[in-house]
């Protein structure tokens, strides 16, 4: 009998997924390069590293129990962004840990989640740095609705989409992790990918669409050009920090939880009060200043 929490190699090589992706990169690769259009270099090489993630003869590390002498043979990951739900489900573990340990302090949270049209995704997909920009608009729009504490935070409108009425209690950390990790999860389900009797692959959705659609049918070659837009390009950041979290935000030295908790608390106290300090001083010399670059800075919001 197995013994209960042993280790069980996760097998890839037997899945919908895999299979799909075997048999089709090479006609994937071979379509877009005679049109002189393939994908870009680190999608290729995402797709390619999946095919070997936690295949054993692809390279494994040998784990031994000092205690009871046991051996069992653990595959190398590919640590792919894009592709692999494996490596996607272990990233979005490990940053909602680390958020919820090292970064996130025990006071309320809300949710916010835009959903935009399918129009508007393609845009943001094909345009580099639009999606930034739209990020950029949206905080906006998010911290003047919060200073004015206006409701309702739900509204749908020409396939845009915004619910905000989901909040967390400031010592709810599972809570938090949990709407972490939700947040950091990947594109692809492995359980919403079964076959159809017709061999194609079936992708169901998690809830019912406005039109009644409950699933799409994909071949093999066509669920990988709707993966091939999903795989992120290098050194991009996939988790971003804005307001008290930004990289140049004075406060961002004190949001460290539990670690020093008073010592922190102190800190953080000291560095609000420098920084309102700071304001009223600069709204004071905004005043008397005429377009200058440190009037546009300072000035309050």
């Amino acid at each position: 009998m197995e013994e209960r929490g042993a280790y069980r190699r996760r097998q890839p090589e037997g899945t919908v997924l895999y299979e799909a992706v075997r048999e089709s990169l090479a006609t994937l690769l071979s379509e877009t390069s005679d049109v002189g259009r393939g994908p870009s270099r680190y999608v290729e090489g995402d797709f390619a590293r999946y095919l070997e993630c936690g295949v054993l003869v692809h390279g494994f590390a040998r784990v031994r129990c000092e205690s009871c002498k046991g051996e069992l043979l653990v595959a190398f990951s590919c640590k792919g962004r894009g592709v692999c739900p494996s490596c996607n489900a272990k990233r979005a573990q490990v940053t909602a840990v680390h958020l919820v340990e090292r970064v996130l302090r025990h006071v309320p949270y809300r949710q916010w989640t835009l959903s935009f049209p399918h129009r508007v995704r393609w845009v943001l997909l094909k345009e580099k740095g639009l999606l930034s920009n739209v990020l950029t608009l949206f905080l906006r729009a998010v911290f003047a609705l919060q200073r004015r504490n206006k409701q309702p935070r739900c509204s749908l409108l020409e396939g845009f989409s915004l619910h905000a009425n989901t909040d967390l209690h400031a010592n709810d950390r599972q809570g938090l992790e949990q709407r972490c990790r939700y947040r950091a999860r990947g594109a692809l389900a492995l359980e919403r990918l079964p076959r159809a009797e017709d061999s194609r692959i079936v992708y169901r959705m998690k809830l019912p669409q406005p039109e009644g659609t409950t699933h799409h049918l994909f071949t093999g070659l066509e669920l990988l050009r709707c993966l091939a837009f999903l795989v992120p390009p290098p050194r991009a950041n996939l988790t971003r920090f804005h307001g008290v979290f930004a990289p140049g935000a004075k406060l961002r030295p004190f949001q460290v939880p539990q670690s020093g908790g008073q010592e922190a608390s102190a800190g953080l106290e000291a560095a609000a009060r420098k920084e309102r300090m700071g304001e009223h001083t600069a709204s004071g010399l905004s005043q008397s200043c005429s377009g200058g670059r440190s009037t546009s800075r300072c000035s309050p919001a």
